[in-house]
């Protein structure tokens, strides 16, 4: 290469040194201003003056870290990944794992039974309390799970499992065996002397609850004495333990509405259970009010709602199931007995089935109180109680006057009047406290009800209801009051026994019935019924004895109670909308159909219709369902 330069030179003519002054006047020229190596030097001391060369190390450094960091990320995103599964595993079995952890594990015998965790444990004890109140096979599956011991806590007396009815119609062997007897049953356990001779059995005789009054009637009726107080509390007849408010005198407010051949509700109770509620609330006391039937739980609630203000409820209101366990300062035990056949009345532990829980019942409701016990109830029906009923603990106790026994009627003085003079001095106290609470607006006798009912329908503005069984010479007097009523174009219906009964039949009684129906849009004739009840407005109730439309000498009573909730269920219980409401014959298509009710058990509502036409003899369906079929 050097030799090909050489050549070419020579072959110009220049000599060496002319070719060492070209190439330093070249570098010159490279040199001089706007040169490209001057531009370098000056993009040189920019770089200086920016700090470039350090930033580029510190870039280089950079690089390094996220590369390193990018192992490590991707090591810590696979430990995320592990730990999110870990806790998903963790959280299915959470219950389980802290179950298995547990010193003490607390549940209810069906999340026992339904809750996988629960059920597998594992336990070495199980404790299994109110044992009385379950079946058998639930008992039995929760001791299975009992490593070294099971105990049992429970009361034989108290009441048993909530079945349906059905079970106790005609039980198959296992049905019986296994559903209708408790563990007690099982045992051999029916009595309290059985359970004192039980080897297996600890009796635990001393209650703390009550006083000595109300453990009398325990033990009288159900523990045969083996019951001993662990308080001391004296007796003192200006603070009964126990009241017994006597509602045989009240007439139409205290007879029970039947729902069934031993059930039913009845107006008397939930007046008097709200009066004593607000009573003892405003005194500090808890207070519970109990009662065997859910119709009658309703009728108080309802009660209680024309009273309860911004402060709320005023009282605990339910059936004997729903208290088990539970007490109280007072308890308003409203036992819905007028002396007919109720479910207390008939109750015996010598019984089997609905007749012992109907004892069991009674306990559990009577001995829910700490400090006083009211028993609603009509005398007559614990007069009547026959030998190992329920009620017969209850005549005892006041013949020994451990019961102060105060008549109902007495109570509800109507608002301004002056109380009747007290037999004793809770009847004071009652008599006293009652007229501030309850709207008894006031209280007829036979001559001063037909003056005031008048006042009464000619202020109607919206609604009358009335039920009267018979029609005779008094309907005269009632009829241009009514016929008024409906020109002002007030609602105005009537209920009145059927043809079939021997004073309707009577061609007078017919005449009035035929002048009650041009006079009213709505009469509904219904088979035996014995109501004696107006309702006016929805908001004003008159109840009592006295016949609206066929009194004639005889001495009655009539109560006026104000509160449009009360009236209002009163209405709802009597079926008033649904009745008021009758069907055309399905078979001839007219429209002379009276009700009735029928005693068959299979009829869940057994009110029906029948065709009075005498050649027809059609009998309609149940109410319920011909109404539905209508709409």
């Amino acid at each position: 290469m050097l030799r090909v330069t050489h050549s070419r030179r020579q072959a110009r003519g220049c000599t060496p040194t002319e070719d060492a002054l070209g190439r330093v006047q070249k570098d010159l020229q490279l040199m001089g201003p706007g040169s490209k190596l001057t531009s370098q030097r000056e993009l040189l001391a920019e770089a200086d003056r920016a700090h470039w060369p350090e930033l580029h190390q510190e870039l280089e450094h950079l690089r390094r870290t996220v590369s390193d960091d990018e192992q490590e990320r991707t090591s810590l995103e696979q430990r995320h990944e592990g730990l999110l599964a870990k806790l998903e595993r963790l959280r299915r079995d959470a219950e389980g794992a802290i179950i298995r952890e547990a010193a003490l594990v607390a549940t209810t015998l069906a999340r026992f039974r339904l809750h996988r965790a629960v059920f597998e444990g594992p336990y070495d004890v199980v404790l299994v309390d109110e044992v009385g109140a379950t079946t058998l096979p639930e008992v039995l599956l929760a001791v299975a799970r009992a490593g070294s011991a099971a105990v049992l806590l429970g009361d034989f007396l108290q009441l048993g499992a909530v079945r349906p009815e059905s079970f106790g119609n005609r039980p198959s062997q296992a049905v019986e065996q296994w559903l209708l007897r408790d563990c007690f049953g099982a045992c051999g356990i029916t009595t309290a002397e059985q359970a004192i001779q039980h080897p297996g059995c600890a009796v635990l005789r001393t209650q703390y609850r009550f006083g000595q009054d109300v453990m009398d009637l325990a033990n009288l009726g159900f523990y045969d004495q083996t019951l001993r107080s662990g308080v001391e509390r004296l007796r003192s007849p200006d603070d009964p333990e126990i009241v017994l408010l006597d509602t045989s005198w009240l007439e139409d407010l205290g007879r029970v509405r039947r729902s069934g051949k031993t059930k039913g509700w009845w107006p008397a109770g939930s007046l008097l259970a709200q009066v004593l509620a607000q009573h003892h609330q405003d005194l500090g006391a808890t207070v519970g009010i109990v009662t065997p039937y859910g119709l009658q739980v309703e009728a108080t609630l309802e009660a209680l709602r024309d009273v309860e203000g911004s402060a709320g409820v005023i009282a605990d209101v339910g059936t004997t199931h729903r208290f088990q366990g539970r007490e109280f300062d007072v308890v308003v035990f409203d036992m819905v007995e007028d002396g007919g056949p109720g479910w207390i009345s008939q109750a015996r532990l010598g019984g089997n089935g609905w007749v012992r829980d109907g004892a069991r019942l009674f306990n559990v409701g009577v001995t829910r109180t700490r400090h006083r016990l009211y028993l609603i109830c009509s005398l007559k029906a614990v007069r009547r109680a026959a030998k190992g009923s329920a009620l017969v603990p209850v005549r005892e106790l006041i013949a020994r006057q451990q019961i102060d026994v105060v008549d109902a009627a007495e109570l509800l003085t109507p608002v301004g009047a002056e109380p009747p003079t007290p037999s004793s001095v809770i009847a004071h106290e009652l008599a006293a406290t009652l007229p501030k609470y309850v709207r008894v607006v006031d209280i007829h006798d036979e001559h001063s009800f037909f003056p005031a009912m008048e006042q009464y329908l000619k202020r109607a503005e919206r609604s009358v209801w009335i039920w009267a069984p018979w029609t005779t010479n008094r309907l005269g007097e009632i009829l241009p009051l009514l016929h008024d009523a409906v020109r002002r174009g007030v609602s105005v219906t009537a209920f009145v026994r059927t043809d079939r009964d021997s004073l309707m039949r009577l061609p007078p009684s017919q005449a009035w019935l035929e002048q009650l129906r041009a006079a009213l849009p709505r009469v509904i004739q219904y088979h035996k019924m014995h109501q004696k009840i107006m309702v006016i407005d929805d908001h004003l109730a008159l109840l009592g004895s006295l016949n609206i439309f066929s009194h004639r000498d005889s001495r009655e009573v009539m109560a006026v109670l104000e509160g449009q909730a009360f009236a209002r269920k009163l209405l709802e219980k009597e079926h008033a909308q649904e009745f008021a409401d009758p069907p055309r014959c399905d078979r001839c298509g007219g429209d002379t159909v009276e009700l009735y009710r029928s005693e068959s058990a299979r009829l869940g509502f057994p009110w029906l219709w029948r065709c009075t036409e005498a050649r027809c003899g059609w009998k309609g369906e149940a109410l319920s369902a011909m109404k539905s079929r209508r709409t």
